[in-house]
């Protein structure tokens, strides 16, 4: 009896994932279709140096994700477990918590953020050339600065119905997020509007449809999640914090390893070089389906682990990272041979890119499909901590190896470095790692709680 039900939760888990991996599929197909409208539109509109500017502030910006200490993150790892363990009362804390968490460390954000904003020569940050543009880089950084911080607390939605393994239903709202984008950029052009309120527009527009999201699950399905600040809990914001005390630092090394690029080309090479450069990456990024397919996992993981089903979760990952990286072959291989071709005709005007450029990014995708695939693993179980000093030792080789080979080769060794690095410091040890921890006969694995 005891075997049927873990079969029926290991059907009900593969459900699930299938339906969140579907509608990441159509909110994949909807974000694309936003570059693919909005990207020569705005390039059009704003000129290379504008353009890159925002594409360099952005990066910037995103750097800062890991200012919510990794609660996020830490709560879908805990809800996952509480759900594995069939508990309804810790949910309604730990959602609680986590909301004035991120209100509180937004509002820290942004206060921090404006004492400093007159003492900065923005222009200088972003190696500007221009007087003009440089004017609008200070602007254009707090508009990034108050929408990210504004979404911090109401993107928790998306981290809750993640845990359920209900990531399907964020999915959706994501969709309409995209769909929201283009109109904003429409509009926000149609009317003339300067690059500052571009900003400003274009970064809002998802956040709306992330609030509409908020109905349908605090309201109609899981009222008693509704964030209230007589369920903040002690015990919660210990948990959140020791488990987001990991993820933060993981989240700094994920983020600074990619977003850096922009930076590194900027300051070397010049911001007119990062316009060729960010489209380059936006189209192989655009095509990494390989990350819609795993999505689903890393809550289904931290689900069976809490349950002790690790037979489950050892042949889930031995088919999720064959998938992951068959996927991301398929995706890269016509983009590193064509991608010359695409670009002319994405954004004309442009010009043709190095073969080295094309064939690096071409790597970096199928490395980072393959790494969705494990990341989905190691995220949920004890390897959340054993992770951190492989994945420190990675990014330092990456920067390093991105800015010595920029200096010496140009933009088209960034995504090549990035390869090499995460390769050799990261995925292999961690695979080992991974599988080591779910032998067949070892003691079950248990969440952090």
């Amino acid at each position: 009896m005891t075997c049927l039900k873990e079969d029926q939760r290991g059907i009900d888990r593969y459900h699930r994932i299938s339906l969140a991996a579907v509608t990441a599929v159509m909110t994949k197909v909807s974000s694309s279709l936003a570059l693919l409208i909005t990207v020569p539109y705005l390039i059009a509109y704003l000129g290379t140096e504008e353009y890159g500017l925002w594409m360099t502030i952005t990066s910037s910006i995103v750097m800062l994700g890991f200012v919510d200490f990794g609660i996020g993150s830490g709560l879908i790892n805990e809800i996952s477990a509480a759900h594995g363990r069939g508990e309804k009362r810790t949910p309604s804390k730990l959602v609680s918590t986590a909301f004035f968490l991120q209100v509180l460390i937004a509002t820290i954000l942004v206060v921090v953020f404006l004492v400093f904003y007159g003492y900065i020569n923005w222009g200088a940050i972003y190696n500007i050339k221009t007087s003009s543009v440089a004017s609008l880089a200070g602007p254009a950084t707090a508009a990034v600065v108050i929408c990210t911080a504004v979404n911090m607390p109401i993107s928790i939605v998306q981290r809750v119905q993640a845990g359920y393994q209900e990531a399907y239903n964020s999915n959706i709202w994501a969709a309409v997020g995209s769909g929201l984008t283009i109109v904003a950029v429409i509009l926000a052009t149609k009317w003339k509007l300067s690059l500052v309120a571009i900003v400003a527009v274009v970064t809002a527009a998802p956040i709306f449809a992330t609030l509409g999201s908020w109905y349908p699950l605090f309201i109609v399905k899981r009222p008693w999640l509704l964030p209230r600040l007589e369920q903040i809990s002690k015990e919660a914001s210990i948990s959140l914090t020791r488990t987001g005390a990991a993820f933060v630092i993981l989240q700094i090394c994920g983020i600074v390893g990619l977003m850096a690029d922009n930076l590194i080309i900027a300051h070397i090479i010049g911001v007119d070089e990062v316009t060729k450069y960010s489209v380059v990456q936006r189209l192989f990024l655009g095509t990494m389906i390989a990350q819609l397919f795993v999505s689903g996992f890393t809550p289904a993981f931290g689900e069976s682990l809490a349950r002790g089903d690790y037979i489950w979760a050892n042949n889930a990952l031995k088919k999720t990272l064959l998938g992951s990286t068959m996927l991301g072959i398929a995706t890269a291989l016509p983009l590193v041979i064509f991608g010359n071709e695409v670009i002319r005709w994405w954004v004309p005007g442009l010009g043709s890119c190095s073969p080295y450029l094309l064939l690096g990014f071409g790597l970096y995708v199928i490395t980072s499909s393959y790494g969705c695939a494990l990341t989905s693993f190691i995220h949920c179980g004890p390897l959340v901590r054993t992770q951190i000093p492989y994945q420190i030792s990675a990014t330092v080789a990456v920067i390093v190896l991105k800015i010595l080979g920029c200096w010496m080769y140009g933009s088209m060794a960034l995504p090549l470095a990035g390869f090499v690095g995460y390769l050799m410091f990261s995925l292999i040890p961690l695979t080992n790692l991974a599988f080591k921890s779910l032998k067949i006969g070892s003691a079950p694995i248990r969440v952090h709680t």
